[in-house]
């Protein structure tokens, strides 16, 4: 499906207090609009606050750059065009395409049963496809719930601890491919996925497959949370009593989120919509196809993109993360 864009492709991403914002600008950036800009960011542009970059692209070429407030209020680093932040769920959109690469390679299809290449799953009595796992529609439960429930702690957790806790389950939220519930687990197994099929880490086959074509060379995916990243924004919530706090990322599991960039990156990435240098226009279409629309929802969620949505008339693709 070709989707054609006035505005390009929106990629927002909320870590807690130290966040990345890629957006499009039609038009220069006269005084007022720098002034505006200055304006909806001014509360966290200071040294002793957590904050944003803003980054905008026109016709693939940066248009406007700038950071507000602290990427590392410990060492006291401000955010700047370099500043490498975690992606959270807007990762999703990397391990989706890796499949639909695998897929138009050959290497699977996505009506295949999961359990072909993860036998560890347990048989629920319906076949899960890589499908499913991509729109959301397997009914697999999300692994932070369940390690809520359980009372367990997830820190440290690799993709192998979530395959071993989602193999301890007994049934499925629902029957695969009659509803919609946003899984994480799922987004996990498509990380195993394609370290099976193609015997390759995530993040081997993401550096050799996207990021070094394109030119990506801030880009990777953290697969060990105690790998030293450098110029890295660090997360931040406040606490009771109105602190600045360090909220510590330590889970190792991949696809869901865990994915590490920076802003100029992620317009190489962005501009692949356009020009599909990467993949071909086979896999731009395919990675912006919708799932089904079910009772409950996933009519507008794509490979870890959610299309349809308006802005000031104009279509867009986005994906959050927190």
């Amino acid at each position: 499906m070709k989707i054609s864009l006035s505005l390009k492709s929106c990629l927002k991403v909320s870590l807690l207090s130290t966040s990345l914002i890629i957006s499009s600008a039609v038009g220069a950036l006269d005084a007022s609009k720098m002034e505006k800009l200055d304006g909806i960011f001014a509360e966290w542009d200071n040294d002793n606050s957590p904050g944003c970059l803003a980054f905008a692209l026109q016709d693939g070429k940066p248009l406007f750059s700038k950071g507000y407030g602290m990427a590392d209020l410990a060492w006291g680093q401000a955010i700047g065009a370099d500043t490498v932040f975690y992606l959270a769920s807007t990762s999703k959109q990397f391990v989706a395409s890796a499949v639909a690469m695998l897929a138009l390679d050959g290497k699977l299809s996505l009506e295949d049963d999961i359990r072909k290449y993860i036998p560890e799953l347990p048989d629920f009595g319906h076949a899960i496809t890589v499908q499913h796992l991509v729109h959301h529609t397997s009914g697999i439960r999300d692994y932070f719930s369940l390690a809520g429930l359980a009372g367990g702690d997830l820190s440290n957790a690799s993709n192998q601890d979530v395959l071993d806790l989602l193999s301890k389950q007994q049934d499925l939220n629902f029957k695969p491919g009659t509803d919609w519930s946003y899984s994480n687990s799922g987004y996990v197994m498509l990380s195993v996925l394609v370290e099976r099929v193609s015997g390759k880490t995530l993040g081997e086959f993401g550096e050799e497959r996207m990021f070094k074509p394109l030119g990506m060379k801030r880009t990777l995916w953290g697969e060990n949370h105690r790998k030293v990243i450098k110029k890295r924004a660090r997360s931040y919530s406040k606490n009771e009593a109105g602190d600045w706090e360090r909220f510590a990322k330590t889970i190792d599991a991949t696809g869901d989120g865990n994915l590490m960039s920076t802003a100029a990156d992620l317009a190489l990435w962005d501009e692949n919509f356009y020009t599909a240098s990467v993949g071909g226009k086979e896999l731009i279409n395919l990675i912006q196809t919708s799932g089904p629309k079910l009772p409950g929802g996933g009519g507008n969620y794509a490979f870890g993109l959610m299309l349809n949505s308006k802005y000031r008339g104009l279509s867009t693709v986005k994906h959050g993360g927190a």
